[in-house]
């Protein structure tokens, strides 16, 4: 508590820190347009005032105590790092017995950057994981497998110790807000429209309006349509214009129909519990469409190898596992039917002209094969060469490789024998660039 709070509180043992002069009794300087001399001339309060209450609260605070231990910290630059005046005043007037102690530091030289955090699976974390096999509520999902691929350490910082990420706010808005209003614009928009219709720009704008509420709703919170939220607003609108606009031209060439957002599909792999929420789903005549919105900038490489996405940590790769894992969790679910996983890249979608656009791997052939390698493998030994590219306009086409894969990192997230590691990416200053839990585990972004 603060010297304020303890007015009518004694105490035999106290520990005060921040025991500097900048903090107690603190900064001069009085917040106001009137000089100090005529503040002085007309009898208003001066910052003597400020000085004398906090005198007071400090004396007040210490006169039935017993042990008083003052705390201060020199490190702070300039005139920040000046012990208390307090202190002398009760040294030198007071000639209150006293025993001073300097704490040092010792500079090292010896790099940090190697000192990472590896967490062994004790039996303890034996029992969290199976949890997601025996407690119905408790699932895995893409995003934490993502975490997983990321950086094995991050998946336990997160999904099994359970440490919270901070939401930090700063002058871009808050991070996913865009991604959010989006996707519940859309759905709002096919609960109301069996096939694409366009919207007036009035029309949009309360779509998007509505989308706010909800989100603030939900949030309990209230999301302003204001400032940087304003331009959220807006380019929200510009996608979802964006977005209709394709789908009229797509229903055209390829009518769909049986739109359904924000799917959630349960199920199981090995045992596991698994949930996900599929941000779209509609049919056309032969086939079910697996579709992912994503209102990110990140862009799809030209020629990828299905191992990287369990391996890299690059978002691109992630999209892709994602909108993949999403099929395989389908088809566990409602049985195996002829899907096309794909994306709507709002960055991109009007030069897509209505086609949609298929995703493209390359695939090892020892993972094409009726016999697959055993899930204890290095996905280092594998040749990669040796590949064939695939145009995936059907899930089955790389069903076997890419389930493999998965249930690769399920083997690895279990297996006893493999720690919690952090990334053994060749360039871990990307791939922790933006991760939460960087100061945890000492790893230096450069």
């Amino acid at each position: 508590m603060g010297l304020l709070e303890s007015r009518l509180l004694d105490f035999d043992n106290i520990i005060l820190v921040g025991f500097n002069d900048s903090k107690i009794p603190g900064n001069k300087s009085v917040n106001s347009i009137i000089p100090y001399n005529l503040r002085r001339a007309y009898n208003l309060p001066t910052h003597e005032v400020s000085d004398s209450i906090q005198a007071y609260n400090f004396y007040r605070t210490l006169y039935h105590t017993q042990n008083i231990h003052l705390i201060y910290d020199s490190r702070n630059e300039g005139a920040q790092n000046e012990i208390s005046r307090y202190f002398y005043q009760m040294k030198y007037l007071l000639n209150a017995p006293m025993q001073q102690y300097n704490y040092t530091l010792p500079i090292s030289n010896t790099s940090t950057e190697n000192n990472t955090i590896t967490i062994h699976k004790t039996p303890e974390i034996i029992n969290k994981l199976n949890a997601y096999k025996t407690t119905p509520d408790t699932s895995l999902s893409a995003s934490r497998l993502k975490d997983y691929i990321a950086c094995p350490l991050r998946f336990y910082f997160s999904t099994i110790a359970g440490i919270k990420t901070p939401n930090e706010i700063n002058e871009l808005g808050e991070a996913g807000l865009l991604g959010r209003i989006y996707h519940r614009a859309m759905e709002q928009y096919y609960i109301t429209h069996t096939t694409p219709k366009k919207l007036t720009k009035q029309e949009t704008n309360q779509l998007v309006a509505l989308a706010f509420e909800k989100e603030s709703t939900e949030s309990r919170k209230q999301i302003a349509i204001a400032g940087f939220n304003s331009l959220i607003f807006n380019l929200t609108c510009r996608f979802i214009a964006d977005t209709i606009a394709f789908d009229i031209k797509r229903h055209k060439t390829q009518e769909f129909n049986n739109v359904r957002s924000e799917e959630e599909i349960r199920t199981q792999i090995n045992g596991i519990n698994f949930l996900a929420y599929i941000d779209r789903i509609d049919n056309t005549q032969h086939t079910t469409n697996i579709i992912d919105y994503k209102t990110t900038t990140s862009k799809t490489k030209a020629d990828i190898n299905i191992i990287d996405l369990v391996t890299s940590h690059e978002s691109a790769y992630h999209e892709l596992f994602q909108i993949l894992l999403y099929c395989y969790l389908y088809k566990l679910r409602f049985g195996t039917t002829t899907m096309m996983p794909t994306l709507y890249k709002m960055y991109s979608i009007k030069s897509q002209n209505g086609e949609l656009t298929t995703i493209t791997l390359n695939v090892p052939n020892e993972l094409l094969t009726d016999t697959l390698p055993p899930l204890d493998i290095d996905l280092n030994t594998i040749n990669t060469k040796d590949s064939t590219k695939i145009q995936i306009t059907d899930y089955q086409q790389i069903s076997a490789p890419f389930e493999w894969l998965v249930h690769k990192l399920l083997h690895n997230i279990y297996n006893p024998n493999h720690p919690f590691a952090p990334t053994e990416n060749s360039t871990p200053e990307k791939a922790c660039k933006y991760c939460p839990y960087t100061t945890i585990c000492h790893i230096k972004n450069k």
